[in-house]
C-alpha cells in the first residue's frame, strides 16, 4: 500500500521577494564568483537576518515569545526569488498576530537592508493567506497574488496587498496599541504601468544607514551597480523611484523622532 504525503495547508503571512538586475549580475560575474556571492550573501541571509534581529530582543520580557515566533518564520530561495512565510492560527489572539505581523515586517526591514547594502536591491509585496509550503515546494493562490503585485514594482520597495490590510485592520494592528502600524505607511507607489495609493513598508532607517551625511542617490546607484552590474535607460526609473521611497521614509522617522 502507498504512503501518501500528507498536505499540510497553513494560514498566515506571505512575503515574496526578487532580487532587481539578477539576470545583469549573472551575465557580468563568473560563475564562481557569482556562486560566491549567492552562498555568502543569499543562501545564508535567513540564519544571518534572524540572528541579528533576534539579538535586538535579548534579555526583554517577550524574549522567549520572541524567538518562538521568530522560529516558524520559513524561508524558500530558488534563483533571484525568496520567499518568507509566517503561519498562525486563526484562535489565535489579536495581540499575538500583531506581534507576528510586527516580526514579519522587521525581518522583512532587515532582509531589504542586508541585500541592499552588499549590492543586490530586491522588490516585494507582503500578503495574507492560505500556502502549502514543502521543502523545495510550495503553493497557493495568495504566493501567485504577491508574485503578480511585486513584479509590477518600478522600484526597491516592499508593498502590502489588500487582504493584507484587511487582516491588518481586522487584527487592530493600526490601533492606539498596534505594533505594525509603526512599520506601514501610506505612499503612492510607482508601478510600471501608473502609480497607486497603497501601504508600504517603512524599510529602516539605521540598517540601511541612512544619515544626514549620506549622499543618498549615491548609495542608490552603488546598489544597483553592485558587483558590476550595468544600468540602462529601463533601469532609471527605478533609481529614481527609490529615491523618492527613501526620502518618504526619511522624512516619516525625522516625524517620529520629534514626538
Amino acid at each position: 500500500m502507498e504512503r501518501k504525503n500528507k498536505i499540510d495547508i497553513k494560514k498566515g503571512i506571505i512575503g515574496l521577494f526578487d532580487i532587481l538586475g539578477y539576470s545583469r549580475f549573472l551575465e557580468k560575474n563568473s560563475a564562481e564568483k557569482a556562486a560566491k556571492i549567492i552562498v555568502d550573501n543569499i543562501l545564508t541571509i535567513d540564519t544571518n537576518v534572524i540572528n541579528q534581529y533576534r539579538g535586538l530582543f535579548l534579555h526583554m520580557p517577550e524574549e522567549d515569545l520572541i524567538k518562538t515566533i521568530l522560529k516558524k518564520i520559513e524561508w524558500l530561495i530558488f534563483s533571484d526569488t525568496i520567499l518568507l512565510t509566517l503561519p498562525y492560527e486563526d484562535t489565535d489572539k489579536k495581540d499575538i498576530k500583531d506581534i507576528c505581523w510586527s516580526l514579519f515586517c522587521g525581518v522583512t526591514g532587515r532582509l531589504f537592508a542586508h541585500l541592499f547594502l552588499t549590492g543586490l536591491p530586491i522588490r516585494g509585496a507582503i500578503t495574507y493567506g492560505e500556502f502549502f509550503v514543502s521543502q523545495n515546494c510550495f503553493a497557493g493562490k495568495e504566493i501567485v497574488e504577491a508574485y503578480q503585485l511585486e513584479q509590477q514594482l518600478d522600484l526597491s520597495a516592499v508593498i502590502f496587498s489588500e487582504k493584507s490590510i484587511k487582516e491588518l485592520q481586522k487584527i487592530d494592528a493600526f490601533g492606539a496599541d498596534g505594533l505594525t502600524k509603526n512599520q506601514v505607511f501610506e505612499y503612492c507607489m510607482p508601478l510600471k504601468t501608473e502609480s497607486k495609493d497603497c501601504f508600504a513598508l517603512r524599510v529602516p532607517v539605521r540598517p540601511l544607514e541612512l544619515n544626514p551625511a549620506t549622499d543618498l542617490r549615491q548609495k542608490i546607484l552603488e546598489s544597483f551597480w553592485g558587483y558590476r552590474k550595468d544600468v540602462d535607460k529601463k533601469v532609471y526609473s527605478k533609481i529614481d523611484n527609490t529615491e523618492r521611497y527613501f526620502r518618504r521614509v526619511i522624512m516619516i522617522a525625522k516625524e517620529k523622532s520629534k514626538t
